[in-house]
Formats: C-alpha cells, structure tokens, sequence
C-alpha cells in the first residue's frame, strides 16, 4: 500500500509540474505572442510612414517642376508677345510664332481676357479715357502667371 500511495503521490506531483510547466508555456507564449503584436504594429506603422514621405517628395517635385515651367514661361511671355507683334514681317515669324502658341496650348497658358479691371489679372499702370492694355497678361490654367499692364479709364469718364 505504501508504494500505491508513493506511486499516487509520484503521479499527483507529477499532474502539479505538468500544470505549471503548462502554465509557464502558455504565459511564455502569450509574452512571444505580444512581442509580435509589437513588431509587426512598429512594422506597419513605419511602412505607413515611408508611404507618406514618399507621397510628400512626389508632391514637391511636381511643385518645383511646376515653378521652373512658370518661370521660364514668364521670360518667354515677352518673346511670345515680340512675336505676335511681327508674324507680318516674316514667314518665319509666324512659324515660330505658331510654334510658340502651341507650347503655350500644352501648358495651358491662355491670355487674361478680362476687358473691365480686375487687380486679380490686371497691374494698373496709368490711367486713359478708356480701359487699355499695354501688356497682355498670361495666366496658367487659373494661375496668373504675369499680370496684364492696363491703362485704367479715367475716374471722371466713370462716374459719368
């Protein structure tokens, strides 16, 4: 009897350390499993940053290309206006003057067509009896890209 009772006591200690080591594991795999949960929620977040900073830089270049075209297309507005002034004079003229309108069509750089002052389109640089421009103004899609020089009418002539 007293090895049965050795044998049960043997088995009970036994169940005690296969529940504690079954407890140990368990605790062991929760704390791999939060470390995990850890890494990867670290792994996602900073994928979703590199995603960000890479939309951003895409967003800047776009927006320094953008500038450069405006400022060259600002030089070239006098070229284009000279041009306009002599396709009379040369077949040539009208050649790269026709060239010049359709990179113009291609940026979509339109002339400002505003007929009454508007100080969104139009740099007042003197004043005339009747509204007057001396310098055609270019805008890009609704970007002003140079104002239009204009003459303003008269106050007087206004009132009237």
């Amino acid at each position: 009897m007293e090895t049965d009772e050795k044998t049960q006591e043997n088995a009970e200690k036994t169940c005690k350390c296969k529940e504690q080591e079954d407890k140990c594991a368990c605790e062991c795999n929760k704390q791999q499993d939060t470390v995990q949960q850890d890494y990867l929620n670290d792994l996602k977040r900073l994928q979703a940053e590199f995603d960000n900073y890479r939309k951003r830089i895409e967003k800047e270049r776009q927006q320094f290309i953008q500038l450069g075209k405006e400022q060259i297309l600002f030089q070239i507005a006098d070229v284009y206006e000279a041009l306009e002034k002599s396709q009379a004079e040369s077949e040539a003229n009208k050649i790269i003057f026709k060239q010049l309108n359709d990179i113009f069509a291609k940026e979509s750089i339109s002339e400002i067509q505003e007929k009454e002052f508007n100080p969104d389109f139009h740099e007042a640089v003197g004043s005339a009896e009747k509204f007057t421009i001396v310098q055609k103004g270019f805008k890009i899609k609704d970007k002003v890209l140079r104002h239009a020089r204009v003459l303003v009418e008269e106050e007087s002539k206004c009132q009237k």
